[in-house]
């Protein structure tokens, strides 16, 4: 991530290789991201982006690990390659 480039900005750029990104502002500045497969544009994953997190580089990649096991998980079937993403500790955010 560059000095420029802000973490939402970071988290939006690493997953739109693959996915198209709609974004909504809720009133309490927290960011849902709702991502399209590019192939054909199903809805796969819906996720809000605390304020919190938007500004930290810590806590956007959390989110963003979060946010690739639960594609993995949505893809069906674990495959071998991808057992590492489950093994990471991840802190999850609670309310």
């Amino acid at each position: 991530m560059s000095k420029q480039e802000s973490p939402i900005d970071y988290l939006i750029e690493v997953l739109s290789k693959d996915y198209r990104i709609t974004r909504e502002l809720r009133p309490d500045a927290s960011l849902v991201l709702t991502l399209h497969r590019r192939s054909d544009d199903l809805q796969v994953l819906r996720r809000v982006v605390t304020a919190q997190e938007q500004r930290n580089p810590v806590l956007i990649n959390d989110v963003l690990e979060r946010v690739r096991r639960d594609l993995l998980a949505h893809q069906g079937p674990l495959q071998k390659s991808h057992i590492g993403y489950f093994h990471k500790r991840l802190q999850l955010p609670y309310f």
